[in-house]
């Protein structure tokens, strides 16, 4: 499983979701807003090799494209859990956030907008 360091909101649900749908031939990812893919990424093991040999920063993406019969995507409940942390403005505006029903109030990150 692949996480980024920077979604300080996700949630242990989410993950749950991902390793009930996990299978060695299998590729899951929860989806955004705009129904895009997002982190973090499941890739089984059936990919393991391929995604070793994978130069650049595309990553497990151009796996994700090659397969597409493979992939299970879910959006979650609540979809702002899944927002990544990109600048210092971003981590000020979530240092106000005491639970996730907070985040529904999240405005000033420019990529929620």
């Amino acid at each position: 499983m692949f996480f980024t360091g920077d979604q300080p909101l996700l949630t242990v649900e989410i993950i749950e979701e991902m390793v009930e749908k996990a299978a060695t031939n299998r590729i899951v990812y929860p989806l955004k807003e705009d129904g895009k893919p997002n982190s973090p990424t499941f890739l089984g093991k059936d990919y393991r090799e391929e995604l070793l040999s994978i130069e650049g920063d595309e990553g497990g993406r151009q796996i994700r494209k090659k397969y597409p019969q493979a992939c299970y995507s879910f959006t979650p409940e609540n979809i702002r859990v899944l927002i990544d942390i990109d600048t210092l403005e971003d981590f000020d505006a979530l240092k106000d956030i005491d639970d996730l029903e907070d985040i529904d109030n999240l405005e000033d990150i420019d990529h929620l907008k």
